[in-house]
């Protein structure tokens, strides 16, 4: 079936399109994932090249876009001539603030201070404004709103960013250790951790590590903790039991 552009005022066919058939359809979908791959690889300097092209298309040419936005959606020529030259000054706005909006780890950062704080799920693109006022990089002019939105994140991604969010807080703490190879080797590791007021979250076994002697098996921990300064004493703790551990990234 044809999709169809149709005058608003007049009710007049514009322009008809054939509709793609699945396979078209599926090629595009390749094409486009291609694409993303691609571009999420570019630098910033070179994203704002093409955003400043793409400002400097739409300024240029702003009476034609508008027009065509007339014509496809009855929007007052005056307004969609307007609405063109806006969308120019978005262009050049996100050319040179866009390595700022979307800083990943501040924008991590964000969304968990939003779980916690606000109980609100939010993306990274929802969250990169407020991430922008919390780091100071751009100043609110005034009583300033923010919008917040969108809760489109995969939730394996969103369980790494917790945890990553975790440990930049020194909520928890990733450490490598070796024991014993024997019987009650581990018990005593994870005494010594339970008596500095620490929960174990995780504990895996390394044997194949070079860097543990022989007859010690290593040990991976993840462990919550209070704060920074719990990590420090659980830490200087266990060193001072014997254990030689090593905080991992």
């Amino acid at each position: 079936m044809p999709i169809a552009t149709i005058n608003p005022a007049t009710g007049e066919t514009i322009r008809a399109f054939v509709s793609l058939t699945d396979a078209q359809l599926e090629q595009k979908l390749q094409l486009s994932s291609y694409a993303f791959r691609a571009h999420r690889q570019t630098s910033f300097a070179d994203r704002a090249r093409m955003m400043n092209r793409a400002a400097e298309i739409l300024e240029s040419e702003k009476e034609q876009f508008g027009r065509v936005m007339t014509l496809e959606m009855g929007k007052p020529l005056k307004s969609a001539i307007e609405e063109a030259a806006k969308s120019a000054w978005a262009c050049r706005y996100y050319a040179e603030n866009a390595e700022v909006l979307l800083a990943d780890e501040e924008i991590a950062t964000t969304i968990v201070t939003l779980l916690e704080r606000m109980k609100m799920l939010v993306e990274g693109a929802g969250a990169a404004a407020l991430t922008a006022l919390f780091t100071r990089r751009i100043a609110p002019q005034g009583r300033t709103a923010v919008v917040l939105s969108g809760g489109n994140i995969d939730i394996k991604l969103l369980e790494g960013l917790i945890e990553r969010a975790m440990l930049k807080a020194g909520r928890y703490v990733r450490l490598f250790s070796a024991v014993e190879d024997r019987p009650g080797g581990l018990a005593r590791l994870l005494h010594e951790i339970a008596e500095a007021r620490g929960n174990v979250m995780e504990v895996i076994h390394n044997r194949t590590s070079a860097s543990v002697p022989i007859g010690m098996t290593g040990v991976e921990i993840l462990i919550e903790t209070r704060d920074a300064t719990h990590v420090d004493d659980l830490i200087g703790r266990l060193r001072a039991a014997g254990y030689p551990v090593q905080p991992m990234a």
